[in-house]
């Protein structure tokens, strides 16, 4: 297998190609008389046998879990055998689909969307659910609609956005949306009269969202908001390091507020173009993989350093960085986890917003294959993000279950005084400019406006199922 293909839980690793598992209809040993019970489907039975013996070969938790009295021949839900193969204590991440072209074509940053990423909230004087956005990507069908960063959403198609429509936000062709307004006089929400209408688009996101040069009080400071860890980026990546370099940046604030996660590949190359030149040059470790006790055995029979390091095919680009500011939040997950604790044996990483998700994992995208190492046609709709590793620094720094804790913590408000990413006012920004530049920032007028804001509490659970559509990095709450 080519071990390049791994990724942090967004992405896929295509086709395992070494032989440990394969799938057939052939009975086992452990087949035992049926009892007279009624078997499943030929193609339940082999999606069973997927889950079964894949799980058991490479989930990382797979001592945790008992894989006895499984039947594939008799258990008629996929999803729910699947389930109970989780290791609940540890494992929010891990999922099963029946739909592998459209997780394929997202994880290659290839969606079919309406460009914007959102926050769910639910009021407390009613069962009425909200929407806010945290952003919307360049050139979508939200941009060209006018839908900006800290837009309130109150209504889906003319009705009250509830526990039963709310996936419309994401899953639907059309929509229509009723936009609400906050009034800082008397700290309310109010329906207003704008509606806006959307189809969704297949497109190519651009996870380089913003970018720019602030020069402030002597100091210039490149601003990167980076929203998913997709390869397609590393080009655009490329080109805004060689435009800060050009420019004389000398200290840089990495935006990663909403990034749930993605390549490993993505997450080397991004956090190689920081690091300290000399690190890059010598490829010294990014991080360090710790798999099941079967699938360390085997990578260490077949030659494989359990390792990722740093490129130095990046070093035109390289910013030779002795220090990063990188804006946080719950959001914050996974390969955007594994930048901050892959660079800090090497680089001051100041951390700046909320307590970041807590995602030290690798996953795999698994499809099931037959002897021969081809995808098996009769179940190729299926497929399994798999939490296969977990990742340690060159510190040996790993199980931040809790998550990262910030430097510096200031509160993602959503609701009042919102800015576009890269303005100087935008409270996390304006913290990394004071701590680069010395100089203390006026506070803003967001603490202001959204200090007695109308009671409501944000729906985690049901946002992080809405924006695993970006990429499944939680499926499973």
């Amino acid at each position: 297998m080519n071990k390049n293909f791994r990724f942090y839980g967004k992405y896929i690793l295509g086709i395992l190609a070494f032989g440990l598992v394969s799938l057939s209809f052939s009975c086992t040993k452990e087949d035992s008389p049926s009892d007279g019970r009624e078997e499943v489907a030929a193609s339940v039975k082999l999606t069973n046998e997927f889950v079964l013996k894949y799980s058991k070969a490479y989930y990382l938790w797979n001592d945790k879990v008992s894989y006895e009295n499984k039947d594939p021949r008799y258990i008629e839900d996929p999803f729910e055998l699947f389930d109970s193969l989780i290791y609940e204590e540890l494992d929010q991440w891990s999922y099963l689909t029946d739909d592998s072209e459209a997780m394929f074509n997202s994880y290659e940053g290839v969606e079919t969307t309406y460009g914007y990423n959102l926050v769910l909230g639910k009021f407390s004087n009613s069962e009425a659910y909200f929407a806010v956005v945290q952003f919307v990507y360049p050139d979508s069908p939200a941009e060209k609609a006018g839908i900006k960063r800290g837009d309130i959403i109150l209504k889906i198609d003319g009705a009250d956005i509830s526990d039963s429509n709310y996936r419309n936000l994401y899953y639907s062709s059309n929509i229509q949306l009723q936009l609400g307004e906050y009034s800082a006089a008397d700290k309310t929400i109010f329906l207003s009269e704008t509606k806006i209408s959307m189809s969704a688009v297949k497109m190519v996101i651009d996870a380089v969202n913003t970018y720019k040069v602030i020069e402030s009080w002597g100091h210039k400071v490149g601003y990167i908001c980076y929203t998913d860890y997709v390869p397609a980026s590393h080009a655009k990546l490329a080109e805004v390091c060689t435009e800060f370099k050009n420019a004389g940046v000398t200290d840089v604030v990495l935006d990663l507020r909403y990034n749930p996660g993605g390549a490993v590949a993505s997450a080397q190359y991004l956090s190689s173009l920081f690091v300290p030149e000399h690190n890059m040059l010598d490829e010294d470790v990014f991080l360090n993989e710790i798999w099941n006790e079967q699938m360390t055995k085997y990578w260490k029979g077949e030659g494989e350093e359990l390792t990722t390091r740093f490129t130095k095919s990046v070093m035109p680009y390289n910013l030779n960085l002795e220090r990063i500011y990188i804006l946080t939040t719950s959001g914050t997950a996974s390969a955007s986890e594994s930048t901050i604790v892959g660079l800090s044996p090497y680089m001051d990483v100041i951390t700046i917003g909320g307590r970041t998700h807590g995602k030290y994992c690798g996953a795999m995208l698994l499809q099931p294959l037959d002897k021969n190492g081809k995808v098996i046609s009769s179940i190729k709709n299926w497929a399994m993000s798999l939490v296969v590793y977990k990742f340690a620094n060159n510190d040996n720094y790993t199980d931040f279950k809790g998550g990262l804790l910030p430097d510096y913590e200031v509160e993602d408000d959503l609701i009042g005084a919102v800015y576009p990413f890269g303005d100087v006012n935008d409270p996390h920004l304006a913290k990394a400019l004071e701590l680069i530049t010395g100089i203390k920032s006026s506070p803003t007028k967001v603490s202001e406006d959204n200090a007695d804001v109308c009671a409501f509490e944000i729906l985690k659970k049901e946002t992080r199922q809405l924006n695993g559509r970006r990429g499944g990095y939680l499926k499973k709450l």
